[in-house]
């Protein structure tokens, strides 16, 4: 089982946000729907990003070729038609050919280079199973295999060269549907359901396993906590650690080998202005800042970065007051390296102290 943490921030973060999407460019976590906000999860800290020209939300976004593409959606009940691309080497948009039907609360995933949407709603609410696809290469689109079940307000992504399409809702109520996408054949198949219905949900892929985190199976009130993985080797759902607080709505990604739930709606509390950081394996180190006369620095918060090399592995951290900290390390980062970089210091005045790492 993994375990989750919430992210505390070393610079001032966006306030809280919902029904947007998480989108991951070179381990850079990039919030899209309205405003453009840009999490460093190695430097935890947020920069502002240049607005989307097409204020919306309830939208999806997917990367392609270094690019991040917002696509449909809705501003104050009025369906958004617009795709622009997002370059977030010169902090650009730039329009381009427009979803031929535009949609809300929509689907998608990418695989070798083509954004597949599908399904959404259309602007009478009606549950859709359209599958259309993107080309960035040539800016344009395409007609694919329809979805089979009409659905929206669910989850795509795409593991092995395969879409897979999850939860959401459909005319008779929350959806455990799973159905996955074969592009060679053209043809989907409907898989184990999820064992938990769910629609706004959040998703992200680690290990070549499908994560399905929070959502709601009623309202928008009744916000969940649960995690459930599938997994496509076996064809098998199982349960996952539970997130520390109830989200829906929220945007959820993978960057360094874990997996990001940011922001989003907790239920009756309303937005939630914080990140949640899932590790699926970790090992936990612990060490101690010393004061110069070699004793345990106590009545000090340490902060401790660490990272593996020559990876470059983030290490989550938590401290006492006592001058102790530890250290989770992820799995697979432990795996073949034996060389550790940790930094840490007291919070008060960032003077670095040494340090001494039990493993």
């Amino acid at each position: 089982m993994g375990t989750w943490h919430i992210r505390k921030f070393s610079s001032s973060k966006p306030s809280g946000r919902y029904r947007i999407h998480a989108v991951t460019v070179n381990d850079t976590i990039y919030l899209i729907g309205g405003a453009t906000d840009i999490y460093h999860p190695l430097a935890d800290e947020f920069i502002t990003g240049t607005t989307d020209p097409d204020w919306r939300w309830q939208n999806t976004a997917e990367e392609s070729g270094g690019k991040i593409y917002s696509i449909g959606g809705d501003y104050s009940g009025t369906l958004v038609s617009n795709v622009n691309e997002y370059d977030p080497a010169t902090d650009s948009w730039t329009q381009k050919t427009t979803l031929p039907t535009p949609r809300k609360l929509l689907m998608s995933f990418q695989i070798n280079g083509f954004i597949h949407v599908v399904g959404g709603m259309d602007g009478n609410n009606t549950y859709l199973t359209v599958h259309e696809i993107y080309d960035p290469s040539t800016n344009t689109w395409s007609s694919g295999t329809p979805l089979p079940t009409a659905r929206a307000e669910g989850q795509g992504e795409s593991i092995g060269g395969r879409g897979y399409v999850v939860g959401g809702s459909t005319s008779q109520g929350n959806s455990a549907l799973l159905e996955r996408y074969d592009p060679d054949t053209g043809t989907w198949t409907t898989l184990a359901n999820m064992p938990t219905a769910r629609r706004i949900c959040m998703s992200f892929t680690l290990n070549n396993k499908l994560y399905v985190a929070g959502g709601d199976n009623d309202t928008v009130d009744t916000a969940l906590r649960t995690v459930e993985v599938y997994d496509p080797s076996t064809g098998t759902w199982s349960t996952e650690t539970s997130m520390p607080c109830p989200r829906s709505f929220g945007g959820g990604t993978a960057a360094l080998g874990r997996g990001y739930i940011i922001f989003g709606w907790e239920g009756t509390a309303g937005r939630d202005g914080s990140i949640l950081e899932f590790v699926p394996d970790f090992t936990t180190l612990s060490g101690t800042v010393y004061d110069e006369n070699g004793n345990p620095a106590g009545g000090i918060t340490v902060v401790a970065w660490a990272q593996w090399l020559p990876s470059s592995t983030l290490c989550y951290t938590t401290s006492g007051t006592d001058g102790s900290f530890s250290i989770d390390v992820p799995g697979s980062a432990v795996s073949g390296w034996d060389k550790m970089v940790v930094l840490a210091w007291p919070d008060t005045d960032g003077v670095p102290g040494s340090i001494r790492v039990n493993i």
